[in-house]
């Protein structure tokens, strides 16, 4: 869900866990994933050579084993200090599912697993001041989007979204400073408006790789009225560290409850300027233009027990290279999402999920349409049967 920790981050976490169960109090608690059955069947299209060395697109079916195995341990380890002052900390233990399809790969190809990976969420201090304002620093996911990081998908479905898990889109990981204010106002008889307010001042640096951004500024509103809730996101700054090239994201959606239904959507963009890449002969620079939504309506078929969900996900990216410039391919994924949830006991729930998807990419947005040259793509239906429980 986030990037790799650094060595000094992991230090600083220790040392906040020791000082909270020697002077304050320690709350410790988690979430545990892991898959029953994950299985994939359907069509790749990868790039290969014919008997000349000319370019041609090869379609291979197939369909992957079923497998099962460790997901995630999400650990949340929050020291307290008296009633303003508080730590968050949350280390994450993952291992991707071998059944994850990939671009460019036959489906069922197994190209081993790295391993588990430590990542770590969050590690920041927060300090309660009058008015209700709420000052944190350290490592954290900024309010950008209530789908990321307000943790939504990871409670709803087994796997997230290409919108949820992108960096370019809903996700964002980052070091910096978060200022919350929530405000109340009357509107009339027994009718209220609630706003909360989120200010960050971030300065990337925890993972470049991913995020590419360094001093921004980031603000999110929160509107809510009665069962509809709006959300709004609006950041600039620089992306690279010489303060050369701007970068510029935004997101809006609406929440809406109505009695045992829900509805919740999101729409995603930006605009990150100057990224270069190779032209076969020198280097060039083009505006990266990703974009992306979701719409997820819901179900509680038994209130506290059983929940139906349907996602319909669209991810674009105009181009690819953002970790090297030789790859610059547009992309394009499209995923339709079906997941039935079945609460066993409180806070352990069983998920069925169904995903179909279509997934390609091609030389330039013209290109994303045609089945020559080194278009790849995926057709794709996967059942995963998954397990989740908090402590």
């Amino acid at each position: 869900m986030s990037s790799r920790p650094t060595a000094g981050a992991l230090a600083v976490t220790l040392a906040l866990l020791g000082a909270g169960s020697a002077k304050g109090d320690l709350n410790v608690g988690g979430d545990l994933k892991f898959y029953m059955a994950d299985m994939v069947t359907g069509s790749s299209w990868i790039p290969d050579l014919d008997s000349m060395g000319q370019p041609i697109t090869v379609r291979n079916d197939s369909t992957s084993r079923i497998k099962s195995g460790f997901s995630s341990l999400y650990l949340f380890l929050m020291p307290q200090f008296g009633d303003r002052v508080s730590f968050d900390i949350e280390p994450e233990l993952d291992a991707s599912s071998g059944a994850t399809p990939r671009l460019g790969t036959v489906i069922g190809f197994d190209p081993g697993d790295g391993g588990l990976l430590l990542r770590l969420n969050a590690a920041k201090a927060s300090v309660m001041l009058p008015s209700n304002i709420e000052i944190s620093a350290g490592v954290m996911r900024p309010m950008f989007t209530e789908e990321y990081g307000g943790s939504r998908f990871f409670h709803e479905e087994y796997n997230g979204g290409r919108v949820s898990c992108n960096p370019w889109l809903a996700a964002w990981h980052d070091f910096g400073v978060e200022v919350y204010r929530p405000f109340e106002m009357e509107l009339g008889k027994n009718h209220y408006l609630s706003l909360p307010v989120y200010l960050y001042l971030l300065n990337g640096g925890f993972d470049r790789s991913a995020d590419q951004l360094d001093r921004t500024v980031l603000v999110h509103l929160a509107p809510e009225f009665g069962k509809l809730r709006l959300m709004g996101s609006a950041a600039y700054g620089r992306w690279d560290p010489e303060d050369k090239h701007t970068v510029m994201r935004y997101a809006g959606g609406l929440g809406l409850e109505l009695g045992r239904c829900w509805l919740r959507a999101e729409y995603i963009g930006g605009r990150w300027d100057d990224q270069e890449y190779w032209t076969g002969e020198s280097t060039a620079t083009m505006t990266a233009k990703p974009w992306g939504y979701y719409v997820k309506a819901g179900i509680r078929v038994v209130p506290d027990r059983l929940q139906l969900m349907l996602h319909y996900d669209r991810t674009h990216h105009n181009f690819s290279g953002f970790s090297s410039i030789m790859d610059t391919v547009a992309e394009d994924y499209t995923t339709i999402t079906g997941a039935l949830d079945f609460t066993v006991v409180s806070g352990s729930v069983i998920i069925l999920q169904a995903d179909k998807a279509m997934w390609r990419n091609g030389q330039s947005d013209d290109e994303l349409d045609e089945d020559e040259g080194w278009t790849k793509k995926l057709d794709f239906l996967r059942f995963t049967l998954g397990w989740r429980t908090v402590f």
